[in-house]
């Protein structure tokens, strides 16, 4: 290794050495700089997040209305919040509002089962008096042809 390779090698790894302690400001090369600012505050959240979040909330609470081995293992390790006290003030709400959800789609079921058989009922009055139809135009034209 000749001088001139030695020369360049110290002097990159002295440049290494004062960039990685150089704080940019002239004159202050162990000069640390001031952390960053905090955060600006936090971006709303989309509309679209609520419908998950409301769906999530509801399926977890109804779960625990439905299993008490959940329920009771959730209050036993609640208990220092008082989750007591939150469930037995909402799972009534959430029982509530599964059973008019459920009675809502029992309603709405029954009225499409019913369009349903009304509509088979005007199909088969129709593809009846379709054949009908058919089979009067096959008589006059076999009448016609004899």
């Amino acid at each position: 290794m000749n001088s001139t390779t030695f020369a360049k090698l110290l002097q990159n790894s002295w440049r290494g050495c004062q960039r990685r302690y150089n704080s940019g400001l002239i004159g202050y090369p162990n000069y640390r700089p001031l952390p960053p600012p905090p955060p600006g505050p936090l971006y709303p959240i989309h509309p679209n997040w609520l419908l998950y979040v409301s769906a999530g909330l509801l399926y977890g609470l109804h779960v625990l209305n439905k299993d008490d081995e959940t329920r009771k293992m959730l209050e036993e390790e609640g208990k220092f919040m008082n989750i007591k006290l939150a469930l037995d003030a909402v799972l009534p709400l959430v029982a509530e509002t599964e059973k008019a959800a459920s009675s809502g789609y029992a309603i709405v079921d029954s009225a499409r089962n019913e369009v349903k058989s009304n509509t088979n009922s005007v199909m088969d009055g129709i593809s009846g008096f379709k054949n009908k139809v058919l089979e009067g135009v096959l008589n006059q034209m076999k009448a016609i042809v004899k």
